[in-house]
């Protein structure tokens, strides 16, 4: 009696533990039963005023992630406020690296799929495009044609993985017989010709969202005539064109804003029409090329420019049927110093209707005109210097369907090495475009009847 009566004591002195219920742990009984003081909602049992959904049960787990490329699925477990707590456990997508893994996991390796980044919306249908790269992004800048049939250029800003920054700025509504843009130290560079004897427009515009193109220089007393190319040199922006008088006029535009300096090339050949115009810049020197139809045939001049001083070589039969399309030099050397230099990159078709992409080293020695690719039906092409000095090109094969990326490396006719790379689901696509944005990866547009289409690509890699 004595130790019952005890045991009562103590019981009566004592508060039981009674554990707060978990909230998103308990399933509802049949019928919607719970403990006293609980709610059925939503299948859970739920102290009072508790109404934010319940993502998981409390204690449970999930696999979370993808097997795809280098990743790993990993596990989630369902934390005590109801909802999935962090993914861990696994490999999670990275930025895509060149390194012939799919690092960001989504089914591509060393690259990444299309996507529309200017869609053909009115007012504008889009004819042309090029693109250009900054450290950071791209340039999209494209002619395009209005409702009302009136010409446009625009220029779109994105950044490496071809997201719009800001609104397209309208750089040009005029209508233009020709125009050029080129990459420039903080932004681009453009040149447009109205026409004939008209004055020709240089502009420029920064990788800055929602600013506009600003007016560099407007040329007067031209005597344009046809053709027109710019190139961006260390203290000047290089304007140049053909003239009424068919020679090559070449203008200097001071960054600062300073006097333009004009000079021209004497005239090739008496009788002879100017039919092609390329001009690039490497340091000091600039670099074009003129193609003259003097009755023979496809005759070609090549001019280089060093220092203001004029040279030309004459070669014969290499371009009856195309023209030189890019022209290059290595280093801080003019074209024609000793030793074979980086030269032109070429199309032309042969006498059995084959196009064929050649690459020539050095102007002056016929025998070092390299075959980039096979014979067929390839058509447009873009092409740039890396940093490393070699060549990265895009090519397209219409009958094809295809876009096929080209990678050469080497500093002679003996020594090059091409890598090629397919790019697979480009249909529908029109001339390509290449540009370096300062990263592994570049960027390709080309244009399809939906608008522009862009992804980011690995340079192909010797060995490939």
């Amino acid at each position: 009696m004595r130790y019952l009566l005890s045991l009562g004591v103590a019981l009566a002195g004592c508060s039981f533990y009674q554990p707060d219920l978990v909230d998103c742990a308990l399933p509802c009984a049949d019928g919607g039963v719970c403990p006293d003081g609980l709610t059925c909602t939503q299948g859970l049992c739920r102290p009072p005023g508790k109404t934010t959904p319940c993502e998981c049960l409390v204690g449970a787990s999930r696999p979370c992630g993808t097997n795809v490329g280098v990743c790993k699925q990993g596990f989630q477990e369902c934390t005590t406020e109801g909802s999935w707590g962090a993914c861990t456990g696994g490999i999670e997508p990275s930025p895509e690296l060149c390194d012939g893994k799919d690092n960001d996991c989504d089914g591509y390796t060393d690259y990444q799929p299309s996507k529309l980044v200017v869609s053909d919306r009115a007012p504008y249908t889009t004819y042309s495009t090029r693109l250009l790269g900054f450290d950071g992004g791209f340039f999209v800048y494209h002619y395009s044609v209005q409702a009302d049939g009136g010409d446009s250029f625009l220029v779109h800003r994105f950044d490496r993985g071809f997201a719009e920054q800001g609104e397209p700025a309208l750089v040009w509504d005029q209508y233009t017989e020709r125009s050029y843009v080129a990459e420039a130290p903080g932004g681009m560079v453009m040149a447009f010709a109205a026409g004939t004897d008209l004055p020709v427009e240089v502009r420029t515009a920064s990788p800055s969202p929602d600013t506009p193109s600003v007016r560099l220089a407007q040329l007067t007393d031209t005597h344009y005539y046809r053709r027109i190319h710019v190139a961006a040199m260390p203290g000047a922006v290089r304007v140049g064109w053909g003239t009424s008088d068919e020679v090559v006029r070449l203008t200097d535009v001071p960054w600062d804003g300073g006097a333009p300096t004009v000079f021209e090339l004497p005239r090739v050949t008496d009788g002879g029409t100017l039919t092609d115009f390329t001009l690039s810049s490497d340091g000091r020197y600039s670099i074009w090329q003129m193609g003259v139809d003097d009755g023979s045939g496809g005759t070609t001049y090549v001019d280089f420019l060093a220092d203001n001083q004029s040279k030309t070589v004459l070669r014969t039969g290499l371009n009856q049927d195309g023209g030189v399309d890019y022209v290059f030099t290595r280093g801080r050397q003019p074209l024609l110093s000793r030793g074979p230099q980086l030269a032109y990159l070429s199309d032309w078709t042969d006498p059995t209707g084959v196009t064929r992409m050649t690459f020539t080293y050095d102007y002056l020695k016929d025998d070092e005109t390299y075959e980039v690719l096979p014979p067929g039906a390839w058509a447009e092409s873009d092409v740039v210097l890396t940093p490393s000095g070699g060549l990265l090109g895009v090519v397209s094969n219409p009958r094809q369907q295809s876009l096929v990326l080209m990678g050469v490396t080497g500093t002679s006719f003996y020594d090059v090495e091409v890598t090629l790379r397919n790019l697979p689901d480009n249909s529908g696509f029109g001339p390509p475009s290449l540009a370096l944005c300062g990263g592994e990866m570049v960027g390709v547009t080309w244009t399809t009847s939906r608008g522009i289409m862009g992804r980011l690509v690995c340079p192909p890699r010797v060995g490939d």
